[in-house]
């Protein structure tokens, strides 16, 4: 069948499925990291107010928001193949179409169905992934796929930059688009999975346990605000150049791509050994210094420090939330992530509409300056619940 071909689980990590996994996932980051910090600039080249920017450029994460529950409940039940295909064309087809308008009303449609693509792809593609991987090498073969994409953070901002500088901006989202729906052909013709075993959707209840676990909304914030800052300084750190005449911006996304892949290669393996609380602290005081510096920079250099501490704390603080998670549903791996993917997308969605409302209203400085103190907000209520929390083991 077309969304079904012959499966067989490989024995070896470095097979032909595996690495057109791979290519896919670095293609598909190197897309949507081209569109994200320019689509600020273009909006704002509309005449679109900055309020006006953060509500478009946070509408992704708020339809996805919506929408990341119901891709884990039904990708758990239809074809993560067809899913994937339908994800990618979704999301690629809305960029493509960005490029063919400059009429706001559209472009706030194809921002929703921008959301709607990403939201089922974030939830199908690591599950597509585990397909190729052996069992025995799963965390490896995983690991392998993120640092695809922290090499496509720094490639995907720097190249849309460079395009709509030096080309257009039409060039720069065809090519971006472009590059996404490649991966939906390559995943109808390469990629094999096996059958999703038939669901009978009238035989069972559908609850709202079934879409979202409780017990995970406290981890899911707790990751949630570091997606709020990064979020919100992606989509606005072109425009902030551009104010405050600050050149080549996307020494940012160079230099902290290359701490994070420092971060997974090096650090990373030592994580696990501290623990989520020694973890995580720090991971709120180095996000919230380099929301200082942001606040402050004048100059290109003042970038690098910022993105070297926020891949720190990024490359951390967000794995440790994701594993805390699975251990604590180690039945319910798929709702426990999915839960946590809400919180991030919450957060991003809120960041970006908040931080275009006060960068309107004060400034990119005071817009910087939120963003820290909700940080060092976040430390303080971890500290709270974690000593509830031991409380309530100890009683």
């Amino acid at each position: 069948m077309l969304f079904t071909r012959e499966y067989r689980k490989p024995e070896t990590l470095w097979n032909t499925s595996y690495f057109v996994i791979l290519f896919m996932a670095i293609l598909m980051a190197v897309g949507l990291n081209m569109v994200t910090p320019i689509l600020s600039r273009y909006l704002n080249s509309l005449g679109a107010s900055l309020s006006m920017v953060g509500i478009l450029a946070s509408l992704m994460s708020v339809v996805s928001m919506f929408m990341r529950p119901i891709s884990g409940f039904l990708a758990d039940r239809m074809s993560k193949k067809a899913l994937t295909i339908f994800a990618t064309v979704t999301a690629g087809c809305s960029i493509c179409l960005y490029a063919m308008t400059s009429s706001i009303p559209l472009i706030t449609f194809l921002r929703i169905t921008n959301g709607l693509g990403m939201a089922f792809h974030g939830t199908c593609a690591m599950s597509m992934a585990s397909y190729c991987i052996p069992e025995k090498r799963m965390g490896e073969g995983l690991g392998y796929i993120g640092i695809g994409q922290i090499i496509a953070t720094a490639v995907g901002p720097n190249l849309g930059l460079w395009l709509i500088d030096n080309v257009s901006y039409r060039a720069a989202f065809l090519i971006a688009g472009g590059l996404i729906l490649t991966t939906a052909v390559i995943s109808l013709l390469f990629i094999s999975a096996p059958e999703t075993p038939k669901y009978a959707w009238g035989s069972q209840r559908i609850h709202l346990t079934d879409f979202i676990s409780v017990k995970m909304i406290p981890y899911s914030l707790f990751a949630g605000v570091f997606s709020m800052c990064i979020s919100m300084n992606s989509s606005f750190i072109a425009l902030v150049g551009e104010t405050r005449g600050i050149p080549n911006v996307g020494i940012f996304f160079t230099a902290n791509a290359c701490a994070l892949l420092f971060v997974r290669l090096g650090v990373g393996r030592f994580i696990d050994r501290l623990g989520f609380r020694n973890v995580l602290m720090p991971g709120y005081v180095l996000t919230g210094t380099a929301m200082i510096l942001l606040a402050m920079a004048t100059r290109t250099w003042m970038l690098i420090p910022a993105g070297i501490l926020i891949a720190f704390s990024q490359g951390t603080a967000q794995p440790m939330v994701q594993a805390e998670c699975v251990r604590q549903m180690p039945d319910k791996r798929g709702l426990a992530m999915s839960t946590c993917y809400v919180g991030s997308d919450l957060c991003s969605a809120f960041g970006i509409t908040a931080g275009g409302r006060v960068a309107d209203m004060f400034g990119f400085t005071a817009m910087y300056g939120m963003c820290a103190l909700i940080m060092f907000v976040a430390l303080f209520l971890f500290i709270l619940y974690e000593r509830r929390q031991g409380m309530l083991q100890k009683g």
